[in-house]
């Protein structure tokens, strides 16, 4: 079960200069280009909108392309898989995009092993576990789930921003 604010959390990436200015005039080419974005990023989640063009960030004859996922942990998976991605000999960059309102959740991927997830006790020991080896550093988690092997901690956004 996801916490109703997780669903508003960061969900979005945004791919800096996916396009150039010839690639974003012709049709097919841009067609394309979004058409692989697509595949690449639904391989670590679906996606819950088309692909966005955007004016440039980084550089304005070129278009970024905005990426809406599922879920922050989809997004955040996407995020780090592109990083290291190369498309046309050129490496690609992008960010998570988020707000201070976005700041409330945290993701630690992959942080329940499949033994936790197939153990109830093991899995709600190791949740307290992290929520107490968290609360140390950090005063005010509302609410410690996961999806998966993934968790998820949550935090009044006030607390982050």
């Amino acid at each position: 079960m996801h916490p109703t604010h997780w669903l508003i959390s960061a969900q979005v990436i945004r791919v800096y200069d996916a396009l150039d200015e010839d690639e974003f005039e012709d049709e097919d080419c841009r067609d394309e280009v979004l058409e692989d974005l697509s595949r690449l990023a639904c391989v670590h989640g679906p996606l819950t909108t088309q692909p966005e063009v955007l004016p440039g960030a980084l550089s304005k004859e070129n278009r970024d392309v905005r990426l809406t996922f599922s879920t922050p942990t989809h997004a955040l998976k996407a995020q780090r898989a592109f990083s290291k991605t190369t498309i046309g000999g050129a490496q690609l960059q992008c960010d998570i995009e988020c707000s201070p309102r976005d700041a409330s959740v945290i993701s630690l991927l992959e942080a329940l092993s499949s033994d936790d997830l197939s153990d109830e006790d093991a899995k709600d020991e190791a949740l307290g576990d992290l929520r107490r080896l968290i609360e140390q550093k950090a005063s005010g988690v509302l609410e410690v789930s996961h999806q998966e092997h993934d968790v998820l901690i949550s935090f009044p956004s006030e607390r982050l921003c």
